[in-house]
């Protein structure tokens, strides 16, 4: 959509986005933490202190960001 491509253009962030897009706009996580069960995957990308993004089944859920 085009509301995911300026977000990846300009480093940002929105529900909707795949792994390879929040990959291209943030960079690679500092760590991941998979929790797999019979029908999904659920992944938590840390990028740092209170920043963190959820994917279910390689796409952003959530997102949480700490000041």
């Amino acid at each position: 959509s085009p509301a995911i491509t300026q977000a990846v253009l300009s480093h940002g962030l929105l529900i909707g986005m795949t792994t390879l897009q929040v990959t291209t706009s943030l960079g690679t996580p500092k760590s991941v933490n998979t929790t797999v069960t019979a029908n999904h995957m659920n992944e938590q990308w840390v990028y740092g202190p209170g920043f963190y993004v959820y994917f279910d089944n390689g796409i952003v859920t959530s997102y949480q960001l700490s000041h």
